[in-house]
């Protein structure tokens, strides 16, 4: 699911946990470099016949009947009312949430057994044949929303968690950690190329965090639900992602055969400002990571369109703000992540005004020219709607009407949301769907709701302590710099006086705004 760059990463001495042992090599397609990105798949639309079924009053395949709420308008059909110049929060849910639940529930794999449903990648040719163990902690999550907001009712909602803790149940694990990616044509099982199958730290990390909320929500209405999802998270040691540098590395392969660690991915989570945030938060806190894992990680400062932010990976919503669904980061650390959500929106608004763009929202997604692509603020070339969704964690006026006219702009069948949009015409550039994709946009919009699902867990109170503890370790950084990009990036010296390209923590205050060109 994420990039995979180069780094230094030894892991512990392996250990193991089998369940079933698969040594009939098996491949999920496409396989090569694009299943190494944060997502994968070609640009080719899979019909969608079997979910448009769903508008004409048939049943999805290993759907649970969907509920309504109480809205101004119907699920299809007709737009909503015309919005007011900020539509709220409560607009947006109103007026999009069923729609985009329905699209979730459009990618369950009709290639999976009839006992066992199981949510496909995404919709080209060859993306309902396999998918990522993190799609399943997605669906976790999603399923437990959508029986909050009463797009489900409890009981069917109860049935389906309870069949995708079946599935997680039956594959073979390594120190409890599920494989990356999953076959699902011709039985579910995990992918096994040239008798290896690989393991991502933060592909397996989306599931932990997801059995952690379905433990703790069901804890005392349903405590047989919740000891399922425990039994599940009992054996999990992430520990064997840990290098000498103390941080969580992204992964490996692990030979069917003899069942030892091989192949080691040589790259470590170092950036506090990245999708992995709320993940080693979860980890840390559930004790399946050590506390080096979030300590030895940098957060430093930089200059773009006249606005002070943090550093992050090609400058996408995806990377910036996927750890605000988990948390309420500007109220937790206000001058950090705080401030630097503020910035980021702002500097994406400016970047579209000077652009001409009709819609922004810049994150990784596949286009016209791309079957998958690093657009951000660095490469603001397309715009993929859940990037848009992640934007209004912020509450800006502007990101919520963005992302209101942007799915206007789109069908509102029910059926999954393309993927690539034309930021300039708002036209779809890719008719791809994917399935993390469609649910960070119906997360984002129901944000509350998964806050509070985060705050009844165990390690909530540990992560709210250390996201708080980021605004008490300010320090004032270095000058910035212009780099050969033309972007200024602020020169942070790391705690107790050591320098940042060293590798100690270091959370720096933010200097006066520079501009800086896109």
């Amino acid at each position: 699911m994420l990039r995979v760059l180069s780094g230094n990463h030894a892991g512990h001495p392996a250990g193991k946990e089998v369940k079933q042992k698969m040594v009939v090599e098996v491949r999920a397609k496409p396989v090569g470099p694009a299943r190494f990105g944060r997502r994968a798949g070609g640009v080719r639309a899979l019909a969608v016949a079997s979910w448009l079924s769903t508008l004409v009053g048939a049943a999805p395949v290993h759907a649970e009947s969907v509920g309504r709420v109480e809205r101004t308008t119907p699920l299809h059909g007709s737009a909503p009312p015309a919005a007011p110049v900020a539509p709220s929060l409560a607009d947006l849910q109103q007026w999009h949430n069923a729609t985009l639940y329905q699209g979730l529930v459009g990618l369950r794999s009709a290639e999976a057994p009839p006992d066992q449903p199981i949510v496909g990648d995404n919709t080209d040719p060859w993306g309902m044949t396999w998918t990522k163990c993190t799609n399943l902690g997605i669906d976790l999550i999603t399923t437990l929303v959508a029986i909050e907001q009463r797009l489900v009712p409890e009981p069917a909602g109860r049935a389906h968690i309870q069949s995708v803790l079946g599935t997680l149940g039956r594959l073979p694990t390594f120190r409890g950690i599920f494989p990356e990616n999953i076959v699902i044509r011709g039985g579910v099982g995990p992918e096994v190329v040239a008798g290896k199958t690989r393991y991502s730290s933060i592909d397996a990390a989306w599931v932990t965090l997801a059995l952690s909320l379905v433990e703790a929500h069901f804890r005392a209405s349903d405590p047989g639900l919740a000891q399922a999802a425990e039994a599940l998270l009992a054996p999990q040691d992430y520990r064997v992602f840990v290098g000498a540098d103390g941080l969580l590395g992204a992964g490996f392969y692990v030979d069917v055969a003899t069942q030892q660690k091989v192949d080691v991915i040589p790259f470590s989570y170092n950036d506090r400002n990245s999708e992995a945030r709320p993940l080693v938060l979860a980890l840390v806190g559930l004790n399946m990571l050590p506390a080096s894992a979030w300590d030895n990680t940098l957060y430093t400062w930089t200059h773009r369109d006249g606005l002070t932010l943090a550093t992050s990976w090609h400058y996408s919503a995806f990377v910036e703000l996927t750890g605000a669904l988990f948390f309420d980061e500007a109220a937790l650390a206000p001058q950090t992540l705080g401030q630097s959500h503020a910035s980021y929106v702002q500097a994406t608004q400016r970047v579209a005004a000077r652009r001409g763009h009709r819609f922004f929202g810049y994150a990784p997604a596949c286009d016209a020219a791309n079957a998958y692509a690093e657009f951000g603020l660095d490469r603001p070339d397309a715009v993929s709607p859940y990037a848009a969704a992640l934007l209004t964690l912020t509450g800006d006026a502007g990101a919520l009407r963005n992302f209101h006219d942007l799915l206007q702009a789109l069908p509102r069948t029910g059926a999954p949301l393309p993927d690539g949009i034309d930021p300039t015409t708002g036209l779809v550039s890719c008719q791809v769907a994917r399935i993390l994709d469609q649910a960070l946009m119906f997360l984002a919009l129901n944000a509350d709701i998964v806050r509070n699902l985060v705050a009844k867990t165990t390690w909530f109170t540990s992560a709210a302590d250390r996201l708080r503890a980021m605004d008490k370790m300010l320090q004032p950084p270095a000058p910035a710099v212009v780099q050969a990009s033309g972007a200024e990036r602020t020169a942070v010296p790391g705690d107790k006086g050591q320098a940042a390209d060293a590798g100690v923590p270091s959370v720096a205050s933010p200097a006066a705004p520079a501009a800086a060109n896109d």
